[in-house]
């Protein structure tokens, strides 16, 4: 019999595993067991995206970041294998429905909760020393991971097959429960932490399965009641559960381990403050003896974001002289010096030292902006005095909590300095897969912005560390030849101090003569002073200042020693620069990417060229030797490895449905079809993000509103489409053509907008985006739900499939964004959602080729 043949006969004939009528429900149910159902259907949604959310916060704070991949990627291979599960177990769908939501409900919370105990305790032992590989030893803690979102994903697969002619609603359910799970963690961090925010999460899924049992199905009622009761009374407990601790191969773990190392004798320190924020984990350490030094007789304490991004809090308040210290003899108090009585912008607090630096060198008025809320509380709150800063009635002085970068658009030829010193701004990427290594304050588009913010003779000083100035310099001359710097070299003086601190000073007009006099009197002058910056809890990690300042670069240093500098290329950089073969250059340089970082590829910490891994780098141990940075080429190793995974789950439950004669013609197709659409609106959500972030002046700010609008309208064409009679070659038809046209549109249209809306409240930046985002949305909830109501019809056995090979497909997604930004960019990665949409749709015309035309979804 031909293929043809077999599937319109196995499409014909009754199936012995398919559920006999779409009312499903035990006769000794309450009639409306469907509305409870679709109740806890919201609340496990609602779930699933509230634990994915904080668990990227936990997971970037306990873990080095190259593995925050993998344990995400393998939490949502979960919800791609409950569809595999239920391909290969018909009979799990012929369980009463209210029972079966319960159960996964309830199964969700506990084996979450079991995770996080075990991850909690053993997070330590992830190191990137022990390979970057699934056969890494520490893959079988990612792997508990796996099994609340395998419950979750099988609670909701569950319910969307149950019933196929209200399939539309129930997606609409699942993907409103989502929507809404995008906001109820932020609000609770702040006061509950992370551990007490992922207990109260399982709390409350249990507590609503155990009511649903008491109201529908009373003989598992007292089970679940006992689940809800332990999980609600552990909730006051949460931290002693969840005892998250910091990456061990970050800063602060690293800090502590070479001082207690050098000095047995030393305590360890003492947490003086620790406060979760959506942005970042804040923590302030005090450190006894010696170890919590600077200068000597100046007590520092050590601060940490996410256990790293380290910086330092110095007890000016105490000992005011360290102020002037700062001001006169370090690398923090140049800019400021040279534009005394001006208006100074300071972007990334950290710490605080550039603040005490910039208010003692003689800052007119000084802004400090800061984009993690806890940081602002910290510094102007509970350490002010600590710090010396000024009093709160002083109106010279503000901390604002915004993006440095969004609040410097807002302003035009207004500061005199903009600095920033080891400022980071990682903006988190897919909720629903991975985190990007953004970084939009370095950018050519960046700089743009902060010269603009600069009146004609202001001063931008950028800090950065080891090899990543040389990259602030390319980008920087690409901004000032944008802008008409026909010598960008002239616009430069750069400064060395210790072995990693480099500070680049850009002006958009040439230095002057003068002015590059004063700079090299100020390093004279620091140089002479000789100032003891010694401070353990830097020094022990290369850290350090304590050595006299090196001009390596001005405009005006003789040809013959300019510039000094140790790579050797700085020299051949700002010729290229200034004869315009900047480009040629980079193309030049082997090992190293010193291409200018923008918005569309915004990745200015990657300065190794992308490679694709071996076999080797697949399969044996593929150490990182950097735990303080990762690579493309080491993140590709597992995209591949997941990838294997995925492709396995996908095309392995074919053989068990073959062995069950289930005609496999058409396999080929619904697959291309699922595994499209899941891609696709991956690719379409994190470039959506992507380009709102800076508009929206948060990263935070676009993740939730983005996701909100395509998880809540996306929900709405679902619900819509499910009731219109047009079939499904015309809606997924006008589906395609819409979300296709919606792309360009957004593409050609959304930055007027955004330049148009830029200094508006936030409440309305937020609303013209969901406005935006609304049309596009909609219409990218039809694909789903029309095209698995005719695979459910048509070939039953195949829809939990299909499912599982959407799951994938998202994972997959996500996880190529890096790799395809890196080396496309966003705005093409965004239009290829819009092309995999156009694959989806040429799949379903080769199926509905391969299939009887009958009954399009009603």
């Amino acid at each position: 019999m031909s293929p043809g043949r077999a599937l319109q006969s196995r499409i014909q004939e009754p199936n012995a595993g398919e559920p006999e009528s779409d009312a499903r429900d035990c006769a000794d149910q309450p009639a409306n067991s469907a509305a409870v159902a679709a109740a806890l259907l919201f609340l496990l949604s609602m779930g699933t995206l509230a634990l994915q959310i904080v668990q990227i916060r936990v997971f970037s704070y306990s873990i080095n970041p190259v593995f925050v991949y993998m344990v995400i990627s393998m939490a949502l291979l979960g919800i791609g294998a409950s569809g595999t599960a239920l391909s290969l177990l018909p009979g799990l769908r012929r369980l009463p429905l209210v029972p079966a939501m319960a159960s996964c409900l309830i199964l969700f919370a506990l084996t979450g909760t079991f995770a996080n105990l075990a991850f909690a305790r053993l997070s330590s032992h992830i190191d990137a020393a022990s390979g970057l590989t699934l056969l890494s030893p520490v893959a079988g803690i990612f792997v508990l991971f796996t099994l609340p979102y395998f419950f979750s994903g099988m609670g909701v697969a569950l319910l969307l097959l149950s019933d196929r002619k209200n399939l539309g609603r129930n997606y609409f359910i699942n993907l409103a429960g989502n929507g809404a799970g995008c906001f109820v963690v932020y609000p609770f961090l702040p006061d509950l932490g992370a551990p007490g925010v992922v207990m109260t999460i399982f709390a409350v899924c249990g507590i609503g399965a155990a009511i649903a049992c008491w109201t529908h199905v009373r003989r598992f009622a007292w089970l679940a009641s006992a689940a809800a009761f332990l999980l609600t009374a552990c909730i006051p407990f949460a931290q002693a559960l969840f005892p998250y601790q910091p990456d061990s191969s970050d800063f602060y773990q690293a800090t502590v381990d070479k001082l207690i190392g050098e000095g047995p004798g030393l305590e360890k320190p003492i947490v003086r403050y620790s406060r979760w924020d959506p942005v970042g984990r804040i923590e302030i350490f005090e450190f006894p003896d010696e170890g919590g030094r600077f200068s000597g007789d100046t007590r520092a304490l050590l601060f940490a974001q996410d256990s790293g991004a380290p910086s330092v809090l110095l007890n000016v308040g105490q000992v005011p002289a360290t102020a002037e210290l700062l001001a006169e003899s370090s690398l923090y108090g140049i800019a400021t010096s040279l534009r005394g009585g001006g208006e100074v912008l300071v972007m990334g607090l950290g710490g605080g030292p550039d603040l005490i630096a910039s208010w003692q060198a003689g800052a007119g008025r000084l802004t400090g902006i800061e984009i993690n809320h806890a940081v602002l509380r910290a510094l102007g709150e509970d350490f002010r005095e600590y710090l010396g800063l000024p009093a709160r009635e002083d109106r010279r002085f503000e901390l604002v909590h915004a993006d440095g970068r969004a609040f410097a658009r807002r302003f035009l030829d207004r500061f005199d300095v903009i600095q920033m010193t080891g400022a980071d701004t990682y903006a988190a990427g897919s909720i629903s897969g991975a985190i990007l290594s953004e970084n939009y304050l370095y950018t050519v588009e960046a700089f743009r912005d902060y010269f603009n913010a600069l009146k004609d003779d202001g001063i931008l000083a950028v800090t950065r560390f080891g090899l990543e100035p040389l990259k602030i310099v390319t980008t920087a001359s690409t901004a000032l030849r944008d802008g008409g710097a026909t010598e960008p070299s002239k616009n430069f003086v750069i400064v060395k101090q210790g072995d990693l601190w480099v500070l680049t000073l850009i002006k958009k007009q040439p230095f002057l003569e003068h002015e590059i006099a004063l700079i090299r009197q100020f390093v004279d002058g620091a140089q002479a002073r000789q100032p003891d910056f010694s401070m353990p809890i830097f020094d022990v990690m290369g850290f350090t200042l304590n050595k006299s300042m090196t001009l390596l670069y001005d405009p005006g240093l003789a040809s013959d020693e300019s510039p000094r500098d140790p790579s050797g290329i700085l020299g051949e950089m700002l010729r290229a620069a200034d004869s315009d073969q900047l480009v040629e250059f980079m193309a030049m340089q082997q090992n190293f990417d010193w291409a200018p970082s923008t918005d569309d590829k915004p990745f200015f910490l990657q300065m190794n060229r992308m490679k694709w891994p071996s076999l080797v780098d697949l399969f044996a141990k593929n150490k990182i030797n950097n735990p303080f940075a990762w690579s493309v080429h080491n993140y590709l190793s597992i995209v591949v490895q997941i990838g294997i995974i995925a492709l396995v789950l996908i095309l392995g439950p074919l053989v068990v449905l073959r062995t069950r004669g289930a005609a496999l013609a058409a396999s080929a197709p619904v697959a291309a079809y699922f595994f499209a659409i899941g891609a696709g609106f991956m690719f379409v959500e994190i470039g959506l993000m992507q380009q709102l972030s800076l508009f929206l002046g948060h990263p935070n700010y676009s993740i939730s509103t983005v996701l909100f609008s395509l998880l809540l309208f996306s929900g709405i064409g679902s619900f819509l489409s499910s009731r219109w009679q047009l079939g499904i070659q015309v809606t997924l038809g006008m589906a395609t053509a819409a979300i296709v046209l919606g792309v360009l549109l957004f593409g050609a249209l959304s930055g007027r907008v955004f330049d148009a809306l830029l200094v508006s409240p936030i409440s309305l930046r937020i609303s013209a985006t969901v406005l935006m985002l609304a049309p596009i949305s909609f219409f990218m909830g039809m694909p789903l739900p029309n095209m698995l109501s005719l695979v459910e019809k048509q070939m039953p056995d195949f829809s939990p499939w299909a499912l599982g090979v959407n799951g994938f497909a998202s994972v997959m997604g996500s996880l190529a964004t890096i790799p395809l930004t890196a080396s496309i960019g966003f705005s093409s990665t965004f239009q290829l959602g819009a092309a995999a949409y156009v694959v989806a749709w040429l799949s379903l015309q080769v199926y509905l080729r391969m299939t009887p035309s009958r009954g399009a979804p009603a």
